[in-house]
């Protein structure tokens, strides 16, 4: 198991999507899904955003996923900022399908009005015809 599947673990394990676990760190959308291992600039911006995250575990996969029991600070604002950041990405992943189906009724039409548009030919030829 590489680098970039120990930060798929450690993610699932902390309960954040991907989408969201791009925005704590600043790294680029897409990057996890590019290969198995990562350069260790990218590791150190990781382990110092996840203050829980065990360096040794994430470079070799020694040891445990975290180090030793970190309280987690919850605050109000904290706790309202989680809900904001889930809400997120339930309506990313809405608009996403939203976005698939608006693509499906895209490629209807365009069908359906190419149909329409050999009817209309085939009429004006038919209509010539009887002209002439």
């Amino acid at each position: 198991m590489g680098v970039v599947q120990r930060i798929c673990d450690f993610i699932a394990f902390k309960g954040i999507s991907k989408y969201r676990f791009y925005q704590i760190t600043g790294l680029s959308n897409g990057f996890l899904d590019k290969g198995e291992n990562i350069g260790s600039d990218k590791c150190e911006i990781i382990i110092n955003h996840f203050d829980d995250l065990s360096a040794d575990w994430l470079l070799t996969g020694k040891g445990e996923m975290l180090k030793d029991y970190i309280p987690q600070k919850s605050t109000p604002l904290v706790e309202t900022l989680e809900k904001v950041a889930t809400r997120q990405d339930e309506l990313i992943k809405k608009m996403e399908l939203n976005e698939i189906e608006l693509k499906k009724n895209i490629e209807r039409l365009q069908i359906e009005n190419s149909k329409l548009i050999d009817l209309a030919h085939a009429a004006m030829v038919k209509k010539e015809k009887q002209i002439n």
